[in-house]
């Protein structure tokens, strides 16, 4: 018989309301979040999802990617026309010889689990169709053409296995598949150049190695073992370029000749990360893109004189994504965020220095409905070379936010750890700022990249609780900024931002008000017993072994799951539950967890979803949710 106790944890476990909608699991979940999810998608008219690509499909204009379909489009304001119609969701297209003729290959993921599968399209009967040429059961990453387009090189991963296997083949449905190399950890194909040969770079036993391999002969040849991985990289003759971080603080540009393999520096000492480079199509080019914080500059480097053209870098142009030069090599196609407007899509001529959107005829937003970020940063607990060590951060200010009115706070944490928040338009994060009054922060805790090597280290293994001090700090100086309201604060993340959400909900219960986890890690311990096996050795590069009982002890003491019972704030968990990098469990567990302590904890299972969400209508509810949910908890006067 149970106890008295037991029935009133049990009862107390139970959420108050449930429903399945398709599908999508819904706990403690108001019906009204599905119409603040579509207030959130109809907020700002934008076209940021079609995504210019570099290659086109018509003999003039450009070809776009959007949700999973091919369009084109003629004139910057011309209308996007649908070019290709698969009842297959396309990902990641790009031009080949399919079976001896013009089409394209692409990568589909059914369900979010991330075991993308290989697809060759080609046109029949004026129609195009595709098959699928990668192994069944496999994942399948960084797909990459030789310059004719004869042949497609893949990294493979067997369900459930570690080990991952580089394959070549032609791009056409029943072609052999010739195994070039095998490894415990996943190659990254960096480029497949001319006389077939891959520049690949890996992760190693012991630090990280860049090699080639002849996609033919399958023969290697090895070139470099870093203490730091290769960023990118390409061949260009009988030389590699490639970035890295493995010979000082920052991202650099370096060179290597095949001959002896030494590396040269060929562009570095500016003080920012490089952040991404991209190889013209006759491989004469190099655009090089700086990241300056708040935004990026472009250059252009010629490689036979190896000077940069006009000189230097562009002035700061806004956060940039997406870029590779147009089909022609005339011009850079990206997608652009700057001050003012939403993310745009469209060309970049660095010989003018002007940016063309290609909108397809929608007009242009008021800046008034756009909230524009303020950059700064504030002291954390440690100290260095003598002064409190400083903590870059966003923030997004609502207008009319004074000592007055001080405005409410939502602090937004980012994923990762290794990465960045910038000021790319977030249409979730704009609508708190414009519609709801809540002033958005995002702050870059130890561990961000973006600031040098030694600040993206600062919270690896048994230094992993150093972060969630910066949150601390960053509660502290929200409660002395007189136009915020330091009674008022819930925090939010996806991925490891939702461990640091519900950490610093574990550790700060009297100053944060509520915390959201998207796909977030809960116990790391536990995530990386249940994360899939061909991530596992790179995790535990990042967070340690649990294996190692000392490590173990110390994931225990910041685990947010083990530290539930100190939890009485309200929570909402979202998840994906075909997610395989942060398994259903570690949301499971918690939203049991903190309802043992009489807590309303929201919760949203996507059955056919994984750590994205892709499909609109759960995309709604996971928005309308957490509007729901702030309102509740930041805006109620219960």
């Amino acid at each position: 018989m149970l106890t008295a106790c037991a029935v009133a944890l049990a009862a107390a476990a139970a959420p108050a309301t449930r429903q399945q909608i398709g599908d999508l699991l819904l706990e403690d979940i108001p019906a009204e979040a599905e119409s603040y999810g579509r207030a959130v998608a109809d907020y700002v008219d934008t076209r940021p999802s079609y995504e210019m690509l570099n290659w086109r499909l018509g003999a003039s204009g450009y070809t776009f990617l959007r949700l999973g379909n091919l369009y084109t489009a003629e004139t910057p304001h011309g209308p996007f026309r649908q070019a290709v119609d698969l009842p297959e969701r396309i990902e990641n297209p790009r031009p080949a010889q399919v079976c001896g003729e013009p089409g394209f290959l692409f990568t589909r993921d059914e369900d979010g689990d991330e075991y993308d599968a290989v697809f060759a399209a080609k046109a029949v009967r004026g129609a195009f169709v595709a098959h699928e040429i990668s192994p069944s059961g496999t994942r399948n990453a960084t797909v990459r053409t030789n310059p004719d387009g004869s042949l497609v090189a893949y990294a493979s991963a067997r369900r459930g296995a570690g080990a991952w296997e580089l394959i070549v083949q032609a791009p056409c449905q029943g072609a052999a598949r010739s195994v070039r190399d095998r490894s415990n950890y996943q190659p990254y194909i960096e480029d497949f150049g001319a006389g077939n040969q891959l520049l690949i770079s890996r992760q190693a036993d012991t630090g990280h190695v860049l090699y080639t391999i002849d996609g033919g002969s399958g023969v290697s040849r090895s070139l470099l073992h870093l203490a730091e991985p290769v960023r990118q990289g390409f061949l260009v003759g009988q030389r590699v370029l490639f970035t890295t971080n493995a010979f000082g603080e920052y991202v650099e540009l370096y060179s290597a000749d095949f001959a002896n393999a030494q590396p040269r520096r060929l562009l570095g000492g500016l003080g920012h990360d490089i952040e991404q480079i991209i190889l013209s199509p006759d491989r004469r080019k190099l655009a090089i893109i700086l990241n300056e914080g708040v935004a990026d500059s472009i250059a252009i480097l010629d490689l036979a004189t190896g000077h940069v053209q006009g000189g230097g870098f562009s002035a700061p142009l806004g956060v940039i994504a997406d870029a590779r030069f147009t089909h022609d090599g005339a011009a850079l196609a990206l997608s652009l965020s700057r001050n003012g407007h939403p993310s745009e899509n469209g060309v970049y001529d660095w010989r003018t220095g002007t940016f063309t959107p290609w909108s397809g005829g929608v007009e242009p937003q008021s800046a008034a409905r756009i909230a524009t970020p303020i950059e700064f940063t504030y002291p954390s607990f440690d100290r260095v070379n003598g002064s409190a060590r400083q903590i870059p951060a966003l923030i997004y200010l609502p207008l009319g936010a004074s000592a007055e009115t001080p405005a409410p706070v939502l602090i937004a944490a980012h994923g990762g750890p290794a990465s960045q928040s910038r000021p790319s338009f977030n249409r979730l994060y704009n609508y708190y700022v414009m519609e709801m009054g809540v002033a958005v922060v995002q702050p870059n805790i130890r561990g961000s990249t973006g600031y040098g090597r030694a600040f993206e280290q600062l919270d690896d293994g048994e230094r992993r609780g150093d972060a969630i001090k910066d949150i601390g700090a960053l509660l502290e100086w929200i409660e002395a900024e007189p136009n915020l309201d330091a009674s008022r604060v819930v925090i939010a993340g996806g991925s490891y931002g939702g461990y640091v959400a519900m950490a610093s909900l574990a550790t700060y219960p009297d100053r944060i008000r509520g915390g959201i986890s998207r796909v977030g890690v809960t116990d790391i311990a536990t995530f990386l017993q249940n994360t899939e096996p061909y991530r596992l050795a790179n995790r535990r590069l990042e967070y340690g072994d649990e294996r190692d009982p000392l490590m173990a002890a110390q994931m225990a003491l910041i685990s947010p799951l083990q530290r539930a019972h100190e939890i009485h704030r309200p929570v909402l968990i979202i998840q994906g539950a075909n997610d395989p990098r942060v398994p259903e469990q570690q949301a499971e567990a918690m939203v049991a967890a903190v309802r043992q302590n009489g807590v309303r904890a929201g919760y949203l299972l996507a059955g056919d979803e994984g750590h994205r969400f892709e499909n609109a209508t759960n995309r709604r509810w996971r928005d309308g949710a957490q509007v729901e949910f702030v309102r509740r908890v930041l805006l109620s006067d219960n």
